[in-house]
């Protein structure tokens, strides 16, 4: 089981800016733990084996909110104008095409669907963080990488870098140009959510007063539209307890099918 901290803290694990909008507006007069993280590492760790538990052992408040999306990206002067030309070359010439991902993480994940799933035969090399790997990208260590949209987006506008599509199972409206790969690749999708958990165990008004407090937000709060707009590219979105649980084991599911090449 995982270890928590004391009552009362609010722990964050990245900068989302929904987080400092759900201090605000925190419920008064009750001592609580929440944990904000995303669904991909949350559920890829437990199917890469990283971890032995999942969130199933919290409990669930929310998703509120989605990333920019893993964009899987090649220089602008790649051969590769589509994914379908990316993933067909892989399969016309195993090993000779670089992929870049973190190992364990959701782009790792990624990568064993493209093969497992979709037949391609990367040589899949570990060149760390988004920031490792668009770096690797740029200097011609790697052929093709998975970065989110945010990170990469200064450069395919300035040029330097294609997006041949999102790994996001839907299309960002507020990127409509971005195709998802799973419109060619049904099961070729790693959605990266932010999710809040309480502590197992929490009362269940507890929860559901929290949810209540941050569908407010995200429905209400001006800022916070406009910085999610800004920096995840993305509309706001949350959705209610049960329909939180129900994406999770979703998304869990997805990952745990391919359980077996990822340990």
């Amino acid at each position: 089981m995982p270890t928590l901290p004391p009552q009362g803290d609010l722990v964050r694990d990245n900068d989302c800016p929904a987080h400092e909008g759900l201090k605000r507006e925190r419920t008064t007069n009750i001592a609580f733990t929440i944990i904000a993280t995303n669904s991909a590492a949350l559920l890829g760790n437990k199917a890469t084996g990283l971890s032995d538990f999942s969130f199933e052992a919290f409990e669930p408040v929310a998703l509120y909110g989605k990333q920019a999306g893993e964009n899987i990206v090649v220089r602008a002067d790649s051969p590769y104008k589509s994914l379908e030309e990316l993933l067909n070359a892989s399969k016309a010439a195993p090993g000779t095409i670089k992929y870049g991902v973190s190992m364990g993480g959701g782009v790792y994940i990624a990568s064993v669907i493209m093969d497992k799933e979709v037949g391609a035969k990367f040589n899949v090399v570990d060149t760390g963080d988004a920031s490792n790997r668009l770096t690797a990208l740029l200097g011609g260590h790697v052929d093709a990488t998975s970065i989110p949209y945010s990170a990469a987006k200064e450069y395919i506008e300035s040029g330097q870098l294609r997006s041949l599509g999102t790994l996001l199972s839907e299309r960002s409206k507020l990127l409509p140009d971005i195709p998802s790969a799973s419109e060619i690749y049904k099961n070729l999708s790693v959605d990266t959510f932010y999710v809040v958990l309480a502590p197992k165990g929490t009362d269940p008004a507890i929860v559901a007063k929290l949810n209540a407090a941050i569908q407010k937000v995200v429905k209400e709060n001006p800022e916070y539209k406009t910085e999610v707009e800004k920096m995840n590219f993305q509309a706001p979105w949350v959705l209610g307890v049960d329909e939180t649980k129900a994406e999770l084991q979703k998304q869990l599911d997805h990952f745990m099918a391919f359980e077996q090449y990822l340990k």
